[in-house]
């Protein structure tokens, strides 16, 4: 049977395939049957609209294309706080709208939603959950609590237990490293978080207010980072923008999920509501130790800028030097 290189979904269509999952299933299907080898790369080209589904891509070499970033939409709307059949809760690593599982994996001009909604009513609800070797380009993130989830996750839970920790379950944790170029990335709380090496440039990062349960005036974090204890680099921003509809100095740059949380903003742009203190460390003080939290050459909005003294802002020279040896760090990592 011949499968040509590039599949087209439109749901609109009698001819091709209406879903995505019917066409990553066919891909799965025909390599299985050795028709096409695994190591080819398959594109599957998607026509405008509103693609109501949950999708896994559990496939090495696929590329994903939409036809209009801002007319080829997936979407779902799982909260960790849904109550399934057996009365459990979901938990928050099996809300994403978007699951990827594998190398090379590429996905473009595309809008990835979670409208389950805020935290406070749907709990974390992820929009993309990135395993493996990914790149994403001029693609948008659209959710609330916990958009974007960088794996691995921590080996165990805050408690030492592995329980409700994710698809994966207890498996071992693999590396993963995710390029993000030219991207829109919407949330609230922590929502870009988890243990990749991952770069993100020229992305814009849109905080968007949220409705407070508290009087702690704080109105989010934009990451919150579990850096692998050996490895080396977590996440680097490079030359993104940061915006946001929220109050003035209500919003951290990050906060560590785990100790060893490895974050760093270089060559950005900060509105005016980031908060002057820039980090917070999750009342977590052996964090204060080993995270890496810095700041290089970045324009703040916010002229009153005094981070946190565990903190570091980097002069240019440092900046750069640091730059590149993320890249090559970044180049050399095997996923």
């Amino acid at each position: 049977m011949y499968l040509p290189k590039k599949i087209v979904v439109d749901k609109n269509s009698p001819i091709n395939f209406n879903s995505i999952s019917e066409a990553l299933n066919f891909i799965k299907t025909i390599r299985e049957k050795k028709e096409i080898s695994k190591n080819e790369l398959i594109e599957i080209f998607i026509k405008e609209g509103i693609y109501k589904e949950k999708i896994e891509i559990i496939l090495d070499n696929v590329l994903l294309t939409g036809e209009d970033v801002d007319k080829t939409i997936i979407t779902e709307s799982f909260g960790a706080k849904d109550v399934l059949d057996d009365g459990s809760k979901r938990g928050t690593f099996r809300t994403a709208t978007v699951r990827t599982l594998g190398k090379d994996i590429t996905l473009k001009n595309l809008t990835i939603k979670n409208e389950a909604g805020s935290g406070v009513n749907a709990g974390q609800a992820v929009a993309f959950y990135a395993d493996g070797n990914i790149i994403v380009e001029n693609c948008k993130f659209l959710a609330h609590q916990d958009t974007i989830f960088t794996a691995p996750l921590p080996p165990t839970n805050i408690d030492g237990t592995t329980t409700g920790m994710g698809p994966r379950g207890d498996f071992k944790r693999t590396p993963t490293k995710v390029y993000f170029k030219n991207c829109f990335i919407e949330g609230d709380i922590d929502f870009i978080f988890g243990g990749a090496a991952a770069l993100f440039e020229n992305c814009k990062i849109f905080s968007h207010e949220i409705a407070l349960e508290d009087d702690s005036k704080i109105h989010g974090y934009i990451t919150a980072a579990s850096t692998p204890e050996k490895q080396k680099f977590g996440y680097l921003f490079l030359n993104c923008t940061l915006e946001s509809n929220c109050p003035e100095n209500t919003v951290y740059l990050g906060r560590p999920w785990r100790d060893n949380a490895k974050t760093v903003f270089a060559n950005c742009s900060f509105g005016k509501h980031i908060r002057s203190e820039l980090w917070h460390d999750w009342n977590k003080p052996n964090a204060q130790r080993k995270s890496f939290y810095a700041v290089g050459n970045c324009y703040f909005e916010n002229k009153k800028i005094n981070q946190v003294k565990w903190s570091h802002i980097l002069n240019n020279t440092e900046t750069e030097k640091y730059i590149q040896l993320f890249l090559k760090f970044f180049h050399d990592f095997q996923v």
